[in-house]
């Protein structure tokens, strides 16, 4: 064999040093992971543990979850930054328009939001109706309003009015409530009430009932109550009291959440600070992920809203206590990890702690070892 063949043989043997050196790198990134899971999981064991369920509060009422009942009769209470102005008009809530709930049926339908500050509860409710009916004696358009609590028992606020602008509730015996405000307005498609009402008299439970009378004579309702004769649902909130001891023990970069058997979210941290990550060729990063191995088909995260998240992947925790899994967005291409833990005895009421951490960190580390690895070794070369 000629000298420049084995000089050639001799080079291309040492192409096998970047494949072993990324054979080594995958088997840190997969110990590195490993650690990362397990450090999630112990962090968001030692938070559920720390909560009790009594720093839940009526949300998560065993009477709620009782057979058959199901998360429709209940009304979630958005957080408020700041205290908006009452002028029939939710623009100056802070909040995506998506938070709002639509109701339709008997000829109209319905679109309202709730709210809620450390001393007041907002509610939004916009009626789409054709055939508005004002000032006219028991057959005027109007929203009941019935707040209140297994203990104390409910009690029913009436807004009707004469003609669009501020007005203040009354009750069916005619008694006025100076303490709950409220202010309606005429839109394009029919009108808008937006009402202000003190946190301890809605206290747990809130539901809402619109009587839309017709010019004919005839009449409909809709609301979140399937009639006068039911209760109203649950009043769904985050306290501000639990979002900051999830805050105190959040592990640096991750993001815990607190949601009831149905998914409503009861306290949340937020999601992190984007970390920033070094940018490298599309290329030679694909090239790296094809040669460190990929991490197979893992499913996309639990899809979520404003106030709620999908409890189907948290069914194993709901049960069994714990559940821990992988998940990568189909957007971003991340991959999350994911660890929940349940807080309180076991039964329906049982609350879940979810701690979400994602891996670019741990990516972004092994990517840029593997480039500068493989560079280097194919300059050697």
């Amino acid at each position: 064999m000629r000298l420049s063949s084995r000089l050639l043989l001799v080079s291309l043997v040492t192409l096998l040093l970047p494949w072993a050196g990324c054979q080594y790198l995958r088997d840190m990134e997969i110990a590195l992971r490993q650690g990362q899971a397990e450090a999630l999981a112990a962090s968001a064991s030692a938070v559920a543990g720390g909560i009790n369920a009594a720093d839940l509060g009526p949300a998560v009422a065993p009477e709620r979850f009782g057979p058959g009942r199901t998360p429709s009769l209940d009304i979630y209470a958005h957080p408020l930054r700041r205290r908006p102005v009452l002028d029939g008009f939710s623009d100056d809530w802070g909040l995506p328009s998506t938070v709002q709930e639509r109701l339709s049926g008997n000829g109209f339908s319905i679109r309202y939001a709730a709210a809620r500050d450390r001393g007041s509860v907002y509610l939004f409710i916009q009626v789409l109706d054709d055939d508005v009916v004002y000032g006219q004696p028991d057959r005027s358009d109007r929203v009941r309003l019935r707040v209140g609590s297994d203990g104390t028992g409910a009690e029913d606020l009436i807004f009707t009015t004469r003609a669009p602008g501020i007005l203040t509730a009354v009750t069916p015996a005619g008694q006025r409530r100076t303490d709950v405000e409220a202010s309606w307005q005429p839109t394009s498609t029919g009108y808008a009430i937006e009402m202000r009402l003190p946190a301890d008299l809605a206290e747990d439970r809130l539901g809402f009932l619109v009587t839309d009378y017709r010019q004919d004579g005839n009449s409909a309702v809709l609301g979140t109550m399937p009639s006068l004769a039911a209760q109203p649902g649950w009043l769904v909130y985050r306290t501000a009291a639990l979002d900051e001891a999830l805050s105190r023990g959040a592990p640096p970069g991750s993001r815990l959440r607190v949601v009831d058997r149905f998914g409503f979210v009861l306290a949340d941290t937020g999601p992190p600070a984007p970390t920033a990550a070094t940018e490298s060729s599309r290329v030679l990063r694909r090239l790296v992920r094809v040669a460190l191995g990929e991490d197979g088909e893992l499913p996309a995260p639990p899809s979520q809203s404003a106030d709620r998240l999908d409890m189907g992947p948290f069914a194993e925790a709901l049960e069994l206590g714990e559940t821990d899994a992988r998940y990568r967005s189909r957007d971003s291409g991340r991959a999350t990890l994911i660890s929940a833990r349940v807080i309180g005895i076991p039964g329906p009421a049982r609350a879940v702690l979810i701690a979400e951490q994602d891996t670019n960190a741990i990516l972004s580390a092994t990517d840029r070892a593997a480039t500068r690895l493989v560079a280097v070794s194919f300059v050697a070369s």
